[in-house]
């Protein structure tokens, strides 16, 4: 199981305040949401964003 969380705290991070026991989600089983509608500019165009830390498979396959 993989938690992912949201927190807009600003901090790229899955351990740094994690809201839950630090037993939990161990062994690259988590996400965090940090940063919510963040504007971002790439060649001239401009992009609303969520920012996220992950530290967990993105997919597993098999």
């Amino acid at each position: 199981m993989i938690l992912w969380y949201a927190r807009y705290d600003d901090v790229y991070s899955t351990t740094k305040g994690f809201p839950y026991a630090s037993t939990l989600y161990t062994g690259h089983r988590r996400g965090h949401q940090y940063a919510v509608n963040k504007k971002v500019t790439h060649t001239g165009g401009t992009l609303t964003i969520d920012r996220n830390a992950w530290d967990a498979p993105v997919a597993i396959v098999g």
